[in-house]
């Protein structure tokens, strides 16, 4: 009698991995591709703002339709981050030293995603670029938003209760000088 119910145990589990491995291992193999293509499109886009030296409703409309087309919702976030060089002064307003070595400090200042995409939306009926510098480096990460079968899977093997993420990221320098500045 136990020989009977240990072989539909047998037969129980072996059925159940044959179905659960080729649905994580197609899980798996969506999730890199998913990967690839929200990397590209990352890529290509954070591109084309560096070699332009801007970032427009119509470029940004694009990036976020091609990021839709993978099939998964994202949090895009954007850093552009301008060198700034300011004299060092002393208490009376009067720069310290004479030289460009010891009369200066330099730091970087940040412009984050909401303050990147109020410009190009908040200026008023005309479509308005937000504008970067020559040097200036521009950084852009995607990180999903909605498990994926792939994240579904490996949490359910794993019983964790995290989800892995598809993280797309790349950054650039600015190559183009601009005229205007915001």
């Amino acid at each position: 009698m136990y020989g009977a119910i240990g072989k539909i145990l047998e037969w129980m589990i072996g059925l159940i991995l044959a179905i659960f491995v080729p649905i994580l291992l197609v899980g798996v193999k969506s999730d890199q591709i998913i990967q690839s293509n929200a990397q590209e499109v990352v890529e290509e886009f954070v591109t084309k703002a560096a070699t332009t030296g801007q970032i427009d409703q119509a470029s940004y409309m694009e990036f976020i339709s091609k990021l839709d087309a993978t099939g998964v919702a994202y949090d895009v976030e954007f850093t552009h981050e301008h060198l700034v060089y300011e004299p060092t002064v002393d208490s009376s307003g009067s720069a310290v030293a004479s030289s460009y070595e010891d009369g200066f400090v330099s730091y970087y200042y940040a412009t984050g995603t909401d303050e990147i995409l109020y410009t190009i939306y908040n200026t008023g009926s005309e479509d308005r670029p937000y504008y970067m510098s020559y040097g200036d480096s521009f950084y852009c990460t995607a990180i999903n938003k909605t498990p994926t079968l792939g994240s579904r899977m490996l949490t359910l093997l794993s019983l964790s209760g995290e989800d892995n993420k598809i993280i797309a990221k790349y950054s650039a320098f600015v190559s183009r000088v601009n005229e205007k500045v915001n």
